[in-house]
């Protein structure tokens, strides 16, 4: 499970909404980027 709003950027930890799957490789590469800088970054 991925947080898509960081929860050290204000992301509920609980909230439905606000979580996504990833594999774990991505979810660490992710870390407390946005869903979409990380878009960016790996575009």
């Amino acid at each position: 499970i991925d947080h898509i709003h960081p929860r050290s950027k204000g992301g509920e930890r609980w909230d439905a909404s606000n979580c996504t799957t990833a594999c774990r490789p991505c979810n660490q590469l992710k870390g407390s980027m946005s869903i979409e800088d990380f878009h960016l970054m790996i575009a």
